[in-house]
């Protein structure tokens, strides 16, 4: 950043500019997975003529939480520790929320002598709050209700501990929310197939489901959730079938974001089946963007087709 402000003038009359300051910050993950990431990072300031530096190193931890009536909703924590050319130690402890941030750092001054416009040992806390002004936006898919079925809903979180779910029983995901009024036509000819074949026949079968994301999200609705409610079911009948997850999308936007946001959201149904107790190592995840449409992408209607989940199961 590059401070253009420099007033000449003073209370007292005699002049006083402000020092020109320049500064640059800049970080590279290098690793990264479904709840971790490390990424290292650099600090530079140029202030009255002299240069300071520092090298940091971030670790994170990813939530994912979509219960609107959690206190704590998808974020990240970072745990941040640099080094700067002043010989000084900075750990900071950094909470990422949708609508606040939360900052608690420690600098440690190495050296014997403290600089001033540096900043020596010092404890400091920071909380940003983030207010989007204007009116309330309509979603199209609006939040759960305990109507909708919910599963989440009424149950008790404890924090500061993994959550691990229970394996995976036909009755206990039937207890886990409320059937669906009528089960959807791919599942019921699913589940047919799947108890009507040979024990010597090799079993795949392919769905392709409109979970009716919104634009630019991965959210899973209560309608889609219900619906994996039911294939969670039927998984949970058989430890052999294997389940790969792909995302598409349409063609709108750029061929990079429509990647991740097929990848984000095969991942989002992933998780929701873990949720419901089957294994991870009987699912997979991948997102194809806009390579493979069903549909022409000159249409909305054919748009619509594009933007869909493929499910393929297969049996070990």
């Amino acid at each position: 950043a590059y401070h253009l402000n420099g007033p000449d003038d003073s209370f007292f009359g005699a002049s006083n500019p402000v020092p020109m300051r320049l500064s640059a910050e800049g970080a590279a993950r290098v690793l990264s997975s479904e709840r971790f990431a490390l990424s290292p990072g650099g600090w530079f300031l140029y202030q009255d003529g002299r240069q300071f530096y520092q090298a940091s190193l971030t670790l994170s931890r990813f939530i994912d939480n979509t219960n609107p009536y959690d206190p704590i909703g998808s974020g990240r924590i970072d745990l941040r520790m640099g080094y700067t050319s002043t010989q000084a130690i900075t750990v900071a402890l950094i909470f990422h929320q949708p609508n606040y941030q939360l900052a608690l750092s420690q600098d440690i001054n190495l050296a014997n002598e403290i600089d001033l416009n540096v900043g020596g040992a010092a404890t400091e806390v920071a909380l940003s709050i983030r207010k989007t002004l204007g009116g309330k936006r309509k979603e199209k898919n609006p939040k759960p209700t305990a109507s909708e079925g919910d599963p989440r809903i009424g149950t008790t979180r404890v924090f500061g501990q993994e959550e691990q779910p229970a394996p995976a029983t036909p009755e206990t995901i039937a207890k886990a929310a409320p059937a669906p009024a009528t089960i959807a036509e791919d599942l019921k000819q699913l589940r047919q197939v799947y108890e009507e074949r040979s024990e010597a026949e090799e079993f795949h079968y392919t769905l392709n489901k409109d979970f009716h994301f919104e634009s630019s999200d991965a959210k899973l609705n209560a309608e889609a959730r219900i619906y994996l409610n039911e294939l969670a079911s039927i998984l949970a009948s058989d430890e052999n079938l294997r389940v790969s997850i792909i995302g598409h999308t349409d063609n709108t936007g750029t061929a990079a974001a429509n990647k991740k946001l097929s990848q984000e959201r095969a991942e989002a149904v992933m998780r929701y089946l873990r949720e419901k107790g089957i294994s991870k190592k009987r699912l997979s995840a991948e997102g194809k963007g806009d390579t493979t449409p069903r549909a022409s992408n000159e249409t909305e209607e054919g748009r619509a087709l594009n933007r869909r989940v493929e499910i393929l199961i297969d049996q070990d």
